[in-house]
């Protein structure tokens, strides 16, 4: 599926990235992911919004419109 996707590219992107600064702006995504599967266990798709997802995340909520641009992504 897609987030399976997403997330898959994202541990790729993490792997290889040499960059600190880039680590740490993968290493947030990927945050931002996990924290979007716990919001989608808990109480399915309709659940999912930048604030819950953020807070989950423990990244301010420009951190999820920074990195993710719609649900899709």
């Amino acid at each position: 599926d897609q987030v399976s996707c997403t997330y898959v590219q994202v541990m790729q992107q993490a792997a290889r990235a040499q960059d600190p600064s880039q680590r740490k702006a993968d290493l947030r995504r990927r945050a931002i992911l996990d924290a979007t599967l716990v919001v989608i266990s808990d109480g399915g798709l309709v659940s999912v919004r930048h604030r819950r997802v953020a807070a989950a995340a423990g990244v301010p909520l420009g951190s999820t419109t920074y990195y993710f641009a719609n649900r899709d992504e």
